[in-house]
């Protein structure tokens, strides 16, 4: 949870808090106390039941399908219920027993919303029906795929090899042994022996030069038609999510530097955790998978490393694109091919998502 949902909820509770405390206690005094903690405990009680209520049904409704702004009340939940009274009234007079009884109502009232949700629900997910819950579960990588920076990691790398007394790499091994790995993994495999303090250390001092640069860099932005792409996907209540292997302060500064919070949720993004396998191993994308609540061939994942690429075939990912300046699907035989492979996101309506 972000701290500022936190205080939010805190400032909340103490609002709450306070106008309960006001209806209590205003207008009580020593004579009537107990008449008036008799009247208005049950009410508060009731209020409570019904807030739980209501907040919880519009949490599972919104789940189920994926949507944040669904509630039993936009679905007509509410208006049903006047509806069925309304009904009862004009049909039967308002001296029928249905009405009168406040138990044969409340029993012929419930079985009625009941019927009305199970058709809702068999409406939402009917078979071949594009509603969101099958909606496919869209997997980015980032660096490289959504913002183009792999020449500032290369870059960063390059320099950071001499530095520490190791060879630079060249141009092929630094694309099969550095984009897509974490740099537990990177650090380990180039510098051992090493202890886990060193890797923190090292860590620390190759991705804040890798910011500092980032920052400074003028290609360091979105990549074409990803903002417009994104836009859409979540307009049409598409789960997405974010799987990288940067480690946690690079993504605070993605999220904070590109307002990355318009379309993810921050429990939606795999990172480095400096425990997490990095690619080819297909971890990434089966945790990706079932944090969006789906299977893995219902997913799709857009990808431009050939670890990348590699993960998502292993982890039986349904779609994977290939993205990068002039790649092609060429470029990613060797680890059994992508649906398609694009510059960027500039046309993407062109993309199947079914």
């Amino acid at each position: 949870m972000k701290i500022r949902d936190k205080k939010s909820i805190a400032i909340l509770s103490i609002l709450a808090l306070a106008v309960i405390c006001g209806f209590l206690f205003i207008g009580v005094n020593s004579a009537n106390i107990r008449y008036a903690f008799y009247r208005r405990i049950p009410k508060i009680y009731a209020m409570i039941l019904t807030g739980t209520a209501i907040g919880v049904s519009s949490l599972i409704f919104q789940t189920v399908t994926n949507n944040r702004i669904l509630t039993p009340s936009i679905l007509g939940i509410d208006s049903l219920y006047v509806l069925l009274q309304t009904s009862v009234v004009f049909l039967l007079g308002s001296s029928s027993a249905i009405i009168s009884n406040g138990n044969i109502n409340f029993i012929i009232t419930i079985a009625a919303m009941l019927l009305f949700s199970s058709l809702i629900y068999k409406f939402l997910f009917r078979k071949g029906s594009k509603n969101m819950s099958e909606k496919k579960g869209m997997i980015f990588d980032f660096n490289g795929t959504l913002v183009l920076d792999s020449h500032i990691h290369k870059a960063v790398w390059t320099d950071f090899f001499p530095l520490h007394g190791k060879e630079p790499l060249s141009e092929e091994e630094m694309e099969k042994n550095l984009l897509g790995c974490g740099n537990t993994e990177i650090l380990t495999r180039f510098f051992s022996p090493i202890t886990p303090e060193e890797i923190e250390r090292l860590t620390y001092e190759k991705e804040a030069e890798y910011r500092r640069r980032a920052v400074l860099d003028p290609t360091f932005v979105l990549v074409p038609g990803v903002e417009e792409f994104l836009d859409y996907l979540k307009a049409e209540g598409y789960p997405m999510m974010i799987a990288t292997g940067s480690e946690i302060n690079n993504v605070k500064c993605y999220f904070e530097y590109f307002n990355l919070e318009r379309w993810f949720d921050w429990d939606h993004i795999i990172y480095d955790d400096g425990i997490m396998p990095c690619k080819p191993d297909p971890d990434i994308y089966l945790r990706s998978a079932a944090l969006l609540g789906r299977q893995p061939e219902d997913c799709m994942v857009f990808e431009d490393s050939l670890s990348g690429v590699l993960a998502a075939k292993r982890a039986k990912i349904g779609r994977v694109y290939g993205f990068g300046p002039g790649y092609t699907p060429s470029r990613y035989e060797s680890v059994g091919g992508v649906d398609g492979a694009f510059d960027d996101f500039a046309n993407w309506k062109n993309f199947d998502l079914n």
